[in-house]
């Protein structure tokens, strides 16, 4: 439990239709008064004119819903401008819950304040006091919302520094393999070159072994022309 006795695990839309069921018993004295003030002994005949599907229960009184007691101060009340944004506001709201509309913090929250503060107008003092305390869990969740979503943001960078690692890794790995490469392709080069240090060795050897004129003998035979 939550903001006083307000279920924090409920949905935003959860505590807006909560909220809206506190608006039938906290408006229909004062709407009844106003039209019996207006109209006169019939105030019944006259809304139900003014309020399209408004009709009575099994005991002959007005059966008030959220939807007609809203329409019927639209229609009947002197409401400045201010006010009569907050009842089509809550009119809207009406419809989309309705409809199963999902809601947000924010959504809840201005749905929930227009609620307390029609409430207010109308001197509905205990509902306008469930309504702010709703309205203040709400504001509590969205903060915590907030929270949760910043930490998970301040987290990101530390994930991005993992991915930067395991891009250095990869990098690393590559170069090694690369020099792995070419270290097997240059002694698969190095047979050749040993084939042909033993080539010019047996060269070598052979002119070695090729008689050489001697060193003791004449200059003149050493240096005779050959016959042809």
């Amino acid at each position: 439990m939550g903001e006083e006795g307000v279920d924090m695990e409920k949905s935003p839309r959860s505590i807006v239709f909560e909220g809206m069921e506190l608006l039938p018993a906290a408006l229909t004295p004062f709407v009844e008064q106003h039209l019996k003030n207006t109209y006169g002994r019939h105030w019944r005949t006259k809304a139900r004119e003014q309020v399209r599907g408004l009709h009575t229960n099994s005991s002959g009184d007005t059966a008030w819903d959220q939807a007609g007691l809203l329409k019927a101060m639209k229609a009947t009340f002197a409401l400045d401008h201010a006010e009569r944004s907050i009842v089509s506001e809550l009119l809207e709201a009406r419809n989309r819950l309705a409809h199963n509309d999902p809601f947000g913090h924010d959504d809840a929250e201005r749905a929930l304040d227009s609620m307390r503060r029609l409430c207010d107008y109308v001197g509905a003092e205990k509902a306008a006091a469930e309504l702010r305390k709703m309205r203040s869990a709400i504001l509590r969740m969205k903060y915590q919302e907030q929270a949760r979503n910043e930490e998970v943001k301040d987290a990101r960078p530390e994930a991005e520094s993992d991915e930067q690692s395991r891009k250095r890794l990869v990098a690393t790995s590559t170069m090694i393999a690369g020099i792995a490469i070419a270290l097997v392709k240059r002694f698969q080069r190095s047979p050749q070159k040993s084939e042909a240090a033993a080539l010019t060795s047996r060269q070598a050897q052979v002119i070695d072994s090729c008689p050489q004129p001697s060193q003791d003998a004449p200059a003149a035979t050493r240096n005779r022309p050959r016959r042809g």
